[in-house]
């Protein structure tokens, strides 16, 4: 009898359980505040880190493909032929390697640039000029010209927030007398596909601000991302660089 009175002193009562309960809840309540706001701040330096990585490699990316834009060209022993030509004679196809921005000047929407021209907002040609009638056939050579093609596809976090892509093409030439690469027309739509590669991501809106026409002037670009989670979480990267060709609003 002693025995079971004694095992019966020892065991919990039901006050004292519920009490516990309601303790440990609070407890274990606390302690997932603190794990999950600990979760949130790591994931937003994360993606501050990620995003600003990302921001400066799609810069330069941007940057030297503004920045080596040229005509294409033709060298004979006695005379150059430049597509560019001159300002106040420009080529027959000149405008065709101008520096094009999609989307027109200014501040333009992820989402606006996706709906329009298959997401490209930027396009540039950098050529390799074309060698020929050189009697030293070594020294002769077919053009080629790289095009690079910026654009914007559709996040799969969020619908108004743009993944940017680079696409490289090439595309290879030779030219005919009397004008050679004076009279040359080629496209980018037309060249072969080389690469393509994902830049950045979570683009909110980009601004473009150039002056179109011929004779190259400083363009910028501002890239704007921002947490797909937090949109007043933003990060902003800008582009200033002068083309060595002409700048053309559209494609």
């Amino acid at each position: 009898m002693v025995s079971r009175v004694l095992k019966l002193q020892k065991a919990f009562t039901l006050v004292e359980i519920l009490v516990v309960s309601v303790v440990l809840s609070l407890f274990l309540g606390g302690v997932y505040a603190i794990f999950s706001g600990g979760q949130r701040v790591a994931a937003k330096t994360s993606w501050l880190q990620y995003t600003i990585d990302r921001l400066r490699f799609t810069q330069k990316a941007i940057f030297k493909s503004i920045k080596t834009s040229s005509y294409p060209s033709s060298i004979l022993p006695s005379n150059i032929y430049d597509a560019g030509k001159t300002e106040t004679n420009p080529g027959a196809n000149a405008s065709n390697y101008f520096v094009r921005i999609g989307p027109g000047v200014g501040k333009k929407s992820a989402k606006d640039i996706i709906k329009s021209n298959n997401g490209v907002f930027l396009v540039t040609a950098r050529s390799e000029p074309e060698v020929r009638d050189f009697q030293d056939l070594s020294e002769n050579q077919k053009g080629k010209i790289t095009w690079s093609i910026f654009s914007l596809r559709t996040s799969p976090k969020d619908s108004d927030l743009g993944i940017i892509y680079m696409e490289e093409r090439i595309d290879e030439y030779t030219t005919v007398p009397p004008n050679y690469a004076e009279a040359l027309n080629r496209n980018y739509k037309s060249a072969k596909s080389r690469v393509t590669f994902k830049l950045a991501e979570d683009i909110e809106w980009i601004d473009f601000q150039a002056t179109p026409g011929y004779n190259p002037g400083e363009i910028t670009i501002t890239l704007s991302a921002s947490y797909y989670r937090e949109r007043n979480l933003t990060r902003q990267s800008v582009i200033k660089v002068v083309p060595n060709v002409g700048v053309k609003s559209g494609l």
